[in-house]
């Protein structure tokens, strides 16, 4: 007989008669179901089956005539009911019980139809799924589903394998599906952007035809350069109506002659002194061009404009200095008329009398101090005797 202790299969199921397991324990007694009670399952792990944990199956290697033992579970009772277990200990691993159907019909005095092997799970070959006997041969690691007893991978977005079975693109699985070097994922696809050089444009923003644009720069040689419709820098040359500088494409529209300035690309005449027109846009006048400027023959140059000086007579003077309006001082003489005249504040001649300390004589205004009493004559502006 097989050492089980040392078995390699892990799952035994065994159905024991209750009556096989009464006559072992009592001989002579029948069982009272005289039937064979449900299977009872007992998962036996490799590594910890030993020859103890099935206590009362002997080697009959040893002794043929000895009869077999079974577990006396008559023994066990529950507390509560004190209800007799006719099961092995179970525990739950899911691989496949012993084949007992090599032991002989009857080699420690029980027969096969006594001592019966149950259902035999079978996972020959199958990585998962049912056993057969209500177990299971396994379970599948994630990502992985079992089919027809097989675990069969699940593609899914992030395991490195772009799966068109899953609909996978770049656009909706970029881990799985992305674009390499410049491409870029544009419906579904990964596409490769148009190039600026390759496609000949040197300026201006283009379809790249991946969705984007390219964009080949501006066009900045010459003030008056643009991008044209071919992609191409060109520029706009402005000297077909213009007459001098620049023609916004770095070359010139032409010069002016002297005494002509360019301005807003035409040119334009520019006043000299000497050119015999006073132009005063230009600065000229009496004082800085007086050959352009001359001034009238009875006006003088002041101030840069020719001004005509004041009389004493225009002016409403009879005496005094006063200036003419013209940077110049005219005199209009003195009063001398009189002893006492003098030239006012207004330019007119005027007379002060003076009287003071006299008591006849001359006042200086051509007028009299006073006269002096019968026998008495001035002198000195005093009246004194006659005599």
């Amino acid at each position: 007989m097989p050492d089980w202790g040392n078995t390699d299969l892990d799952i035994a199921y065994i159905e024991v008669d209750e009556a096989v397991a009464t006559d072992a324990g009592n001989p002579g007694q029948d069982s009272p179901d005289n039937g064979v009670k449900d299977l009872q399952r007992t998962d036996l792990q490799s590594t910890d089956i030993q020859s103890t944990d099935i206590q009362s199956i002997t080697d009959t290697d040893t002794n043929q005539d000895a009869p077999r033992e079974l577990p006396d579970t008559t023994t066990q009772q529950d507390d509560s009911d004190n209800e007799t277990q006719d099961s092995l200990p179970y525990t739950d691993t899911q691989d496949i019980a012993p084949d007992l159907s090599d032991q002989g019909d009857s080699t420690d005095g029980l027969s096969l139809d006594t001592v019966e092997t149950g259902c035999v799970p079978d996972c020959e070959s199958k990585d998962c799924g049912y056993d057969g006997c209500g177990g299971s041969c396994g379970s599948c690691p994630s990502h992985y589903h079992c089919k027809e007893n097989a675990c069969v991978y699940n593609p899914w977005c992030g395991d490195g394998n772009c799966d068109s079975d899953l609909f996978e693109h770049c656009g909706n699985c970029p881990l799985d599906c992305g674009c390499g070097g410049n491409d870029v994922c544009y419906l579904t696809k990964c596409c490769t952007p148009l190039d600026c050089v390759k496609e000949g444009y040197a300026c201006g923003q283009w379809n790249d035809a991946c969705g984007g644009q390219m964009d080949c720069g501006t066009c900045s040689d010459f003030p008056n350069s643009f991008c044209n419709d071919l992609g191409e820098c060109d520029c706009a040359d402005q000297c077909w109506f213009l007459e001098c500088g620049p023609g916004g494409c770095g070359e010139s529209c032409g010069e002016c002659p002297d005494h002509y300035s360019c301005q807003g690309g035409y040119c334009v005449f520019q006043p000299w002194c000497g050119d015999g027109i006073c132009s005063q846009t230009s600065g000229e006048d009496c004082a800085a061009c007086p050959s352009d400027c001359v001034c009238p023959q009875d006006a003088v140059c002041y101030e840069g404009a020719c001004c005509t000086p004041k009389g004493c007579d225009s002016s409403g003077v009879e005496c005094g200095d006063w200036d003419d309006g013209c940077g110049s001082t005219i005199s209009c003489g003195k009063c001398l008329d009189y002893a006492n005249s003098f030239c006012d504040d207004m330019g007119y001649c005027d007379c002060a009398p003076d009287c003071k300390g006299k008591e006849c004589g001359d006042d200086g205004c051509a007028s009299t101090c006073g006269a002096c009493g019968p026998g008495l004559t001035c002198f000195e502006y005093q009246c004194i005797q006659a005599g």
